[in-house]
């Protein structure tokens, strides 16, 4: 021992320092005696306690409810080892002592932080730790003597039990693992959590980072300093008026200081009454899920939570500086956010780490940093993103007052594609209508037949929980030359088309204008009958999709459709059977839109462009044809019809108020086949007016869609 000690005094002499290393090994304990187990109960009226003399014999000493016990330097004589007379103890108090160390002046004044000084260097291993119970306080007395630099170091000395530990003026550093449950710094305590000089060639190796807890308060005067340098200290209690921390707190490199853990949300840190704690972190890390009441500058990790899985934010009531090596660590899950609230003013910089956590989103708001009631200036470097969201559309949304990840459903933007896609399938009735037109003209030798003709359509389209119910109503009209010579026919016509659309399982809804134009004609050749039509289509939708709270996103488009159609007929068995072949191409074009509405959920689509190209193979039979005494024609049809062109939607989608990736949307509703039946029906009531109807029907297997038409037909 002795020689150690010659050894600690050189070293110290050397490099002028002066350290205390005090020390508590439960296992060296163990190990040496099972007398240890042996605990000293210190009360009001014990008398002071000698640690050199109950070590070795004592596992603990312990301060029970209502003492004030001091931990400071002398032995039970009242004298230190160069033979100077201590300061006594506090009146009221009892002494925790020890005599062993160097020979500086030692004392204690009524607060801790009178102006004396203490001096120490250690304990044998085998000290006793200090319990403090509920309702007993504990000071560690003794400041720096002048002109020194001298550091009192405690490894595992401490074990809150309830009470409080009060550090007075001086350097105090702290090895664990500590559990404590209240702490104090006084005037000019300057405490240290982990990191420091380790004395006797690293006695207390891989003590100087281990966890620290602080279960309740931690309390800490204007002029008090707290540096967390290893390890981690975690303070999980709530600060109040009257144990408010007040002083400066420096996080540095190795060090992560914790304000709440994922079980103590309500943990507070800091000056509740005025916000004047100061909190540095000078290459180390800002953890937890509670509040600091104070002012933030970082210069290195702010982690919001910080427990992988478990959200949770953490709040700052006061003004936050990001310094250029800072790094904001932000995280996402499907069940929230860990992000971080600022009740004051923000200067950005640094970088922004967002961390997406796989799993199924839908339509959500992820606030990951929100300042309230002050200003941000400056910006981050840059913001990075990792992590997949699934089959979302995700932003990051930046505003005045933060960042938010807002994610919306994949599905969100059909309504887009299946306004192109319904108005594909009512044009294809239209141009349909138009053959139907010509087969039924009575021969009667009328040059020129004028029409119109009311028109009704519906449409379900059903797969995978996704699709639509469109109703549609409007009038067609139009007319048509015959000419003598091989059956020739050329026509015009003209549609007006108001759509009513329902998007399945949610309230989006589409209301839309079309106007259809059309020329269109015939003609024998040989045995075999041509025909064709060339159509031109204007469109306009205006699309709803209500939020809820977030409000009704709604857009306003314009689209347009050309193509044209033709057909290849034969007459058989003296008229009446036609078989027929018949094609069609449109080209569809959607203008690109943007919502308004809701800040958070509108979306913008990019220009929708579909290729129509659908072939019918069809047999077409004149069941009743009109003859002297009977002026009524009645004609049925069945086709198979091929989609050559792809009939899925497709639409590229993102957000239109901040940044997103491109986002395509992409569904199959319908199949590339399908089934067309009608049959159309018309009656002459005078040489010159015939009424007629129709009625029709497609069928693939997940589309069922109807056509009914009744009209006046005017002959000359």
């Amino acid at each position: 021992m002795n020689q150690r000690k010659n050894y600690v005094a050189s070293v110290v002499e050397r490099k002028r320092i002066r350290n205390l290393c005090i020390s508590a090994s439960v296992l060296a304990i163990v190990a040496a005696s099972p007398a240890l187990a042996q605990t000293t109960v210190l009360t009001p009226t014990s008398s002071n306690y000698d640690l050199l003399t109950h070590a070795g014999t004592d596992q603990y000493v312990e301060v029970s409810s209502g003492s004030d016990a001091y931990l400071m330097r002398g032995d039970s004589n009242g004298y230190s080892n160069s033979g100077n007379p201590v300061v006594p103890v506090p009146a009221g108090g009892v002494g925790i002592l020890y005599s062993k160390g160097g020979n500086w002046q030692n004392g204690i004044g009524s607060t801790g932080s009178s102006g004396t000084d203490l001096g120490w260097f250690y304990v044998p291993n085998n000290a006793p730790i200090i319990k403090v119970d509920s309702g007993a306080t504990l000071t560690v007395a003794g400041k720096e003597i002048t002109g020194s630099d001298e550091e009192f170091y405690f490894y595992s000395m401490f074990q809150g039990a309830g009470g409080e530990v009060r550090f007075g003026e001086g350097k105090w550093t702290l090895w664990g693992p500590y559990s404590l449950t209240n702490v104090t710094l006084l005037n000019n305590a300057h405490v240290r959590s982990g990191g420091g000089y380790e004395p006797w060639g690293g006695c207390c190796s891989g003590h100087t980072s281990a966890p620290n807890t602080v279960s309740g308060w931690l309390a800490g005067a204007s002029t008090s300093i707290l540096d967390v340098n290893a390890g981690s200290l975690t303070v999980n209690g709530v600060a109040t008026a009257a144990h408010a921390f007040t002083g400066v707190v420096n996080v540095n490199s190795g060090g992560t200081f914790t304000v709440g853990d994922s079980t103590h949300a309500s943990a507070v840190f800091g000056d509740p009454t005025g916000n004047t704690a100061q909190i540095n972190i000078n290459g180390g890390a800002l953890s937890g899920y509670g509040t600091i009441d104070g002012n933030l500058a970082s210069g290195g990790v702010i982690q919001p939570g910080g427990v992988s899985g478990v959200p949770g934010g953490l709040t700052v009531n006061g003004n936050l500086t990001l310094q250029n090596a800072s790094i904001l660590k932000t995280s996402m899950t499907t069940s929230g956010t860990s992000g971080l609230t600022v009740n004051g003013n923000m200067v950005a910089a640094g970088e922004m780490d967002i961390d997406i956590a796989s799993g199924s989103y839908g339509n959500g708001v992820f606030p990951l940093l929100a300042v309230n009631g002050g200003t941000i200036t400056g910006s981050f470097n840059r913001v990075l993103t990792t992590g997949s969201v699934g089959d979302v559309i995700t932003g990051l949304m930046q505003t005045s007052s933060g960042f938010t990840i807002v994610t919306e459903k994949g599905t969100s933007p059909q309504v887009f594609s299946h306004v192109v896609y319904a108005n594909r399938m009512a044009l294809t009735n239209f141009v349909g209508s138009l053959y139907d037109a010509m087969a039924m003209t009575p021969v009667t030798g009328a040059k020129v037949d004028t029409w119109i003709t009311p028109i009704g359509e519906i449409e379900n389209i059903s797969r995978d929980g996704l699709g639509y119910d469109q109703k549609t109503y409007g009038l067609s009209a139009g007319a048509m030359h015959r000419f003598e010579s091989h059956g020739g026919v050329v026509g015009v016509a003209v549609s007006y088309r108001r759509g009513d659309m329902a998007v399945k399982n949610v309230p989006d809804t589409a209301r839309t204008n079309a106007f259809d134009f059309a020329v269109y004609g015939g003609a024998d050749v040989d045995e075999l009958r041509f025909e064709g039509s060339a159509f031109y289509n204007i469109l306009s939708a205006d699309t709803t999709r209500p939020m809820g709270a977030f409000g009704t996103p709604k857009a306003s488009q314009d689209g347009y459709v050309y193509g044209f159609s033709g057909q290849i007929s034969h007459t058989m068995f003296r008229s009446l059977l036609t078989p027929y072949v018949r094609g069609m191409y449109a080209r569809n074009h959607l203008e690109a839109a943007s919502e308004t509405g809701s800040l958070q959920f509108d979306l913008m689509h990019r220009a929708i462009n579909a290729n129509t190209f659908l072939v019918d193979l069809g047999l077409r039979a004149h069941v009743l044809n009109p003859e002297p005494g009977r002026r009524i024609k009645v004609d049925a049809g069945l086709a198979w019809r091929y989609d050559l062109s792809d009939p899925g939607e497709t639409a590229h989608i993102g957000f239109a108020n901040f940044v997103s990736g491109d986002n395509t949307y992409f569904w199959r509703g319908d199949s590339k086949h399908a089934a067309v039946a009608d049959v159309d029906v018309s009656g002459q009531v005078t040489d010159r007016l015939e009424i007629y109807g129709r009625l029709g029907g497609t069928r693939p297997r997940p589309r069922r869609a109807g056509e009914r038409s009744a009209g006046v037909t005017s002959r000359c």
